[in-house]
């Protein structure tokens, strides 16, 4: 799949304020074809990432969880390319974000 480009959703995170975001939507077994382009705001001010490492933690429907690493960040801004086991069962997945 040389040159492809994933499907990108935004996704803005305040710590102090509630955002609405679109919800991202994927297909299950999908994998590698959604990056998340994540903002970092504390108050509606950018909140630049004062950490070494960014871990996704992602609960499937099954309760399972699964962990990716967030390789690729700077200032307030992260990107990540769901991968791994996190689209195998079908439903609503729960995201957070441990620094």
């Amino acid at each position: 799949m040389s040159g492809y480009t994933p499907k990108q959703y935004e996704v803005v995170i305040d710590r102090y304020q509630m955002i609405r975001n679109k919800s991202p939507e994927f297909v299950q077994y999908d994998t590698e074809t959604a990056k998340l382009n994540l903002v970092f705001l504390e108050n509606g001010i950018p909140f630049i990432i004062p950490y070494e490492r960014l871990v996704l933690i992602i609960k499937k429907p099954d309760q399972k969880e699964v962990y990716q690493n967030i390789e690729t960040f700077s200032r307030n801004t992260a990107e990540v390319i769901i991968h791994n086991q996190a689209l195998t069962v079908a439903g609503t997945l729960q995201c957070q974000i441990k620094m």
